[in-house]
């Protein structure tokens, strides 16, 4: 849909145009990461994370392929960092739940990218987070009632559109 959007809006239909929608998608993956490296460990580590990410093979290919794996991959990514910003974020600031609910948005997005490996992939990372240190009110927060509302709205209309149109088959 997006591939078809970015047609609409060039009013050309071209491999040229098709890529610049993964490529977005790639920029938009750098985004939360250099943000998120720079607060932790400042602009040192924000450069390496940056540096780091632009030089890994898959990276660069599929965020120059028309595939939807850089998609999968920059959902994943926002809902991670907004979880690990929901973590290392002060407890006395105002916006807390903004960051569990960012996440449950962003891990919709992935799952209705790519469906249950998406939602995997995020649920190891945070789990193990959770697990490692003992956090287990993370959990709770991305439990709560507007981040997991904020998740099963989009992915419950759309399981229930997909099966009302005759399911996977």
């Amino acid at each position: 849909d997006l591939v078809a959007l970015a047609y609409a809006l060039s009013g050309r239909i071209t491999p040229t145009v098709a890529r610049a929608v993964s490529l977005a998608f790639g920029i938009f993956m750098i985004a939360p990461l250099f943000a998120f490296a720079n607060r932790w460990r400042g602009p040192r580590m924000a450069w390496l994370t940056l540096l780091v990410l632009l030089t890994m093979p898959r990276f660069w290919k599929y965020s120059h392929v028309i595939l939807l794996d850089i998609a999968v991959g920059a959902f994943c990514t926002w809902a991670i960092v907004c979880f690990a910003w929901s973590a290392f974020q002060d407890p006395d600031d105002k916006p807390r739940m903004l960051f569990p609910w960012l996440c449950a948005v962003f891990s919709a997005a992935a799952f209705l990218t790519k469906g249950v490996p998406a939602l995997f992939s995020i649920a190891v990372v945070i789990a193990g987070f959770c697990v490692v240190e003992k956090r287990w009110g993370m959990l709770k927060a991305l439990f709560s009632p507007i981040p997991l509302l904020s998740f099963l709205i989009p992915v419950g209309l759309w399981i229930l559109l997909l099966y009302h149109e005759g399911g996977i088959a």
